[in-house]
């Protein structure tokens, strides 16, 4: 058997945009959650976008999203490009930006985009990279909330 390992707490001194206080995965617990590990410059970070508003909109009353804004290069650390990429990009979700990477070192990320799922107990339960997993998060949350 897997043990089971409960998901980092998110860090509270770190900017957070399209929120007005720092979220703590404590506070949802009941909900799943998916940690969107992305940087703007990423298009394939971009092309997922739709797909977890539509989970977003779907599942709204079970699931949260939180993109994990992780830059690979210097510019897209400024908070300020971060909030215009958000604007640009309609993104609706609370987003922190993990511009030193202790988000991504603390839940073993390799690659943009990788999704982090997090069942309504708190724990991690698995993790997606890439794109086109749109049916797969769907019928996991379904599974999840059922």
């Amino acid at each position: 058997m897997i043990p089971r390992v409960r998901a980092p707490e998110l860090p509270q001194n770190y900017s957070w945009l399209n929120t007005d206080k720092p979220l703590s995965l404590k506070q949802f617990k009941g909900r799943v959650v998916i940690l969107d590990f992305w940087t703007y410059c990423c298009i394939n970070c971009l092309h997922i976008l739709p797909s977890l508003k539509y989970l977003e909109h779907k599942y709204k009353d079970s699931l949260t999203v939180i993109g994990v804004h992780s830059a690979k290069f210097d510019n897209e650390k400024e908070t300020e490009n971060i909030r215009q990429a958000i604007l640009r990009y309609d993104i609706e979700h609370p987003v922190v930006v993990d511009s030193g990477f202790r988000i991504w070192e603390e839940y073993a990320v390799r690659a943009w985009p990788t999704l982090i799922i997090i069942d309504p107990e708190g724990y991690v339960i698995g993790q997606i990279s890439g794109e086109g997993n749109r049916d797969t998060l769907d019928e996991l949350i379904q599974k999840l909330i059922q």
